[in-house]
């Protein structure tokens, strides 16, 4: 894969800190984030998330990788699986 593909292949779900920590509890939450910047402390990410999100002047492909919880992420990969799958 390409780099940018493979950044495409992860996703951002930052969520509230509290619920999505329950069921996200390390890496799940700003693994895309992560893809960019591997030897970033995990503490760190989610700042770095925001300033991304907020900061880019083009943040088109970023803002791909964001889910607003685990319900919007299993429904995109699932609707992602079966077109692959067409």
């Amino acid at each position: 894969m390409e780099f940018a593909e493979q950044y495409l292949d992860s996703i951002n779900v930052p969520g509230n800190l509290f619920i999505t920590g329950l069921w996200a509890p390390v890496g799940l939450r700003y693994h895309a984030t992560h893809h960019l910047f591997m030897s970033m402390p995990y503490h760190n990410l989610g700042k770095a998330q925001r300033r991304l999100v907020n900061g880019l002047s083009d943040n088109t492909l970023y803002l791909q990788t964001l889910r607003k919880g685990l319900w919007d992420a299993l429904r995109r990969i699932w609707s992602e699986a079966s077109a692959a799958t067409r």
